[in-house]
């Protein structure tokens, strides 16, 4: 039996081509839930707290699904990310982002 590999390249292709497409990457510091009633109650200069503390993992998403876990840095003024673990989607531990 072929190899995918052998079969992309009698097909005359690879996936490479697709290394171009923009993905959208999300990286979630925390979530908290609300009631409507807190929402409407925001004015200018509201400061939302949440159960995440300082230096714990935001966690990095694309297309809704964990792909790695890292520590929010400052550079230059503007934030970043250091990457600290790259997750693999078949760990269970993973969860999709909802």
């Amino acid at each position: 039996m072929p190899s995918k590999d052998s079969a992309n390249k009698q097909l005359g292709h690879t996936i490479e081509f697709l290394s171009d497409v923009p993905q959208r990457l999300v990286v979630e510091i925390s979530r908290k839930r609300l009631a409507l009633r807190e929402i409407l109650n925001w004015q200018k200069e509201t400061v939302l707290s949440f159960p995440k503390l300082i230096g714990e993992p935001v966690e990095i998403f694309i297309d809704n699904q964990i792909i790695a876990k890292g520590e929010v840095v400052v550079i230059n003024d503007h934030y970043g990310v250091r990457i600290s673990e790259i997750t693999h989607p078949t760990n269970k531990s993973n969860q999709s982002r909802v």
